[in-house]
């Protein structure tokens, strides 16, 4: 709930008055397929924590799930894909999330942890998104390059790569279908396919990359 102040002028004799009134509003739970004026609140407080939406429009779609999850990953919440009250307090008056690494200026982190990637951007967060990593616990660790960019490669396990960027061997950051909320790739570093063109375009061969959990 929040508080609406009132301030009455004094008239007529009487003396003036300020007043406060406690309103409750009531948090309604977001999932795909949910529509209206919440859903464009929502959308609206990612991009103000540089997490990556598809829009601010007033429709829950799959993109918008994906979003979602990349929220809930970086701020440590359940990972469910639906927007419930925990959600709604966490997002007011959360800040965006710090970089472990502040140099150089520009770079790219993954945070095998969270699941979660960012783009920096002059030592802050520019963007931030919900990937999945190796699931046995394979996508190396440390400090790295990347290597080359590819708009589409494919998998030795079948299937296209989308926005391909090599770091190090066979290990890659790409877009892939699906993306889960746990590891679950082979070893590369899948991204949501709608989300990696932004990431892969802001990127560069030579650009730094560090990986950590």
């Amino acid at each position: 709930g929040f508080k609406l102040p009132f301030a009455l002028a004094a008239d007529g004799g009487l003396a003036a008055r300020s007043v406060q009134k406690k309103v409750t509003v009531r948090a309604r739970t977001l999932r795909v397929g949910a529509t209206g004026p919440y859903v464009k609140g929502m959308l609206t407080g990612l991009k103000r924590l540089a997490i990556r939406v598809p829009g601010t429009g007033t429709r829950f779609s799959t993109q918008v799930k994906d979003s979602v999850m990349a929220f809930q990953k970086a701020y440590r919440l359940r990972r469910t894909y639906v927007f419930d009250a925990r959600n709604w307090r966490k997002l007011d008056g959360a800040r965006t999330i710090k970089p472990r690494r502040r140099s150089p200026a520009t770079h790219l982190e993954v945070d095998k942890g969270r699941q979660i990637l960012m783009a920096v951007k002059k030592g802050k967060v520019a963007g931030l998104i919900a990937v999945s990593t190796g699931a046995t616990g394979n996508t190396p660790e440390g400090s790295f390059r990347i290597q080359q960019k590819h708009p589409y490669t494919t998998s030795g396990y079948g299937g296209i790569l989308v926005r391909t960027m090599g770091f190090v061997g066979n290990f890659a950051i790409h877009g892939y279908s699906p993306v889960p909320p746990y590891p679950a790739s082979h070893g590369c570093i899948r991204e949501p396919i709608w989300a990696c063109s932004w990431v892969y375009d802001q990127s560069w061969v030579g650009e730094a990359l560090f990986i950590y959990h």
